[in-house]
């Protein structure tokens, strides 16, 4: 499995464990998709929660991605900047081997993505709804800065003293 996200982080891919199965995807479609559910703060289905902001190696406003060949002695160099207004005016810089610009701009947006994603986070827990699953996305109402779209991460589904899910969500990154 290590292996396996190990090269998935590499090619922007996300890697998801289920029972007798391993799912490789695309995290950015995924984002795409419409919310599948929508939780209100003080609603009756949302049991218990915690928000959580990180401001420690999140909130880039772009990347920078830089490689010199030790053989050509050429250098490849590509900045992106999103739509995005978010951010702190940081930049985020990259030193991994790329063979072009077109590789520079993938790397920078999926290196600016995959920090950027940290910076809101939630964990809920949830009258038991067999449809959450990692890798859906549902949005969060009623929470001030936190009301956003977020990808599920993590499902715990449990049937000791009802039927509840605990959720693991990340923010979803749009105009990226």
């Amino acid at each position: 499995i290590k292996f396996l996200q190990t090269l998935c982080h590499a090619a922007g891919m996300a890697l998801k464990v289920t029972t007798m199965m391993i799912v490789i995807y695309d995290a950015e479609e995924y984002d795409r998709k419409p919310a599948i559910r929508t939780f209100r703060k003080g609603s009756s289905d949302v049991i218990s929660y915690k928000m959580g902001t990180s401001m420690t190696d999140t909130a880039y406003t772009s990347c920078h991605v830089s490689y010199s060949d030790p053989d050509s002695k050429e250098t490849i160099e590509y900045t992106y900047t999103p739509d995005s207004k978010a951010g702190t005016g940081q930049t985020l810089e990259v030193n991994e081997k790329v063979r072009s610009t077109a590789e520079a701009q993938q790397l920078a947006k999926k290196r600016l993505r995959e920090k950027n994603t940290q910076e809101y986070t939630a964990s809920l827990t949830v009258v038991g709804d067999v449809s959450l699953v990692a890798g859906v996305t549902v949005k969060l109402k009623g929470w001030q800065q936190f009301d956003r779209k977020y990808k599920v991460t993590q499902a715990k589904h449990t049937l000791l003293n009802g039927y509840t899910v605990d959720l693991s969500l990340k923010q979803v990154l749009e105009g990226y």
